[in-house]
């Protein structure tokens, strides 16, 4: 929805396709799905009306042609009608509430995203609760945690299961603060998380019902380092920003105790200097 407002006002618009790079082609299949609008097979015979009534795609191979898709998956056979064409999405494995096992296909044979022409974006974060984590973000010195997280657990979604789990085992670890729950019921209000994460050295940002987590860009604008717990997440923009420089990824093999010693060892300059660079 953001992107297609944005390409609505851009003034880099033309309507006039010789004059055009590339065609911008919305999809709002995520609102539809969650909404039980559609099932995912009305919404494949959907996306596939469309193509074929693109005018411009047959030119280029739809190399030319960008769509929006909360994951890639929405239109299940986006590998024989739009292989070429460019996808903006946050999602860069595959799911949303589904289970890897849940798919036909083998997703390391057939990835879902494919980094040398598809773009990972951001979600969108109401600027109410940006303001509210830019608030309540302690002096990095000042910080009672070492490490926080908060989160659900996910049961039903096998991956994010596993990971989350790992992660709620750390609870009671000197310097962890661990905050996981099963239901909505238990999670924290937006000033209890706000706070919560910005008294924090370090934010741990385990994969979820997908890949990406809310919880990496909320810990951008918490002060707090992220530590990326998703092997396969690719964070957005990483071709304009050296990621490395204010972003920690550790392999999800490993959430354990030698986790949070490597956190411990990381001087208070270095957690400083990261801070400053995600800045």
């Amino acid at each position: 929805v953001g992107f297609h407002d944005f390409f609505r006002i851009s003034p880099l618009r033309t309507f006039d396709p010789s004059e055009a790079d590339y065609f911008f082609v919305p999809s709002y299949a995520c609102c539809h799905q969650v909404a039980g609008i559609y099932e995912f097979e009305e919404l494949d015979a959907r996306h596939i009306a469309v193509v074929e009534r693109l005018p411009h795609f047959a030119k280029s191979g739809g190399r030319d042609h960008i769509f929006s898709l909360h994951y890639i998956d929405l239109f299940p056979s986006w590998r024989r009608r739009i292989p070429h064409s460019v996808v903006l999405t946050p999602e860069t494995e595959v799911g949303f509430e589904r289970s890897l096992d849940e798919f036909d296909l083998d997703q390391e044979r057939f990835p879902p995203f494919n980094p040398a022409k598809d773009l990972s974006v951001p979600p969108y974060i109401n600027m109410r609760d940006v303001i509210g984590f830019v608030r309540h973000a302690k002096p990095i010195a000042e910080r009672e945690f070492l490490a926080a997280f908060t989160g659900k657990l996910w049961q039903d979604v096998a991956e994010a299961a596993d990971i989350r789990g790992r992660v709620a085992r750390l609870a009671g670890l000197p310097g962890m603060a661990v905050h996981a729950y099963s239901t909505i019921n238990d999670m924290f209000g937006p000033t209890g998380m706000q706070t919560f994460m910005g008294n924090a050295r370090f934010c741990l940002c385990p994969r979820g019902r997908a890949a990406w987590s809310v919880r990496f860009f909320e810990s951008l604008w918490a002060g707090c380092v992220p530590v990326l717990l998703s092997d396969h997440y690719l964070p957005p923009f990483d071709a304009l920003f050296d990621v490395t420089e204010f972003v920690i990824k550790w392999p999800v093999s490993r959430i354990d105790e030698s986790l949070v010693d490597f956190l411990r060892e990381v001087p208070l300059t270095v957690v400083e200097r990261y801070v400053e660079a995600a800045r």
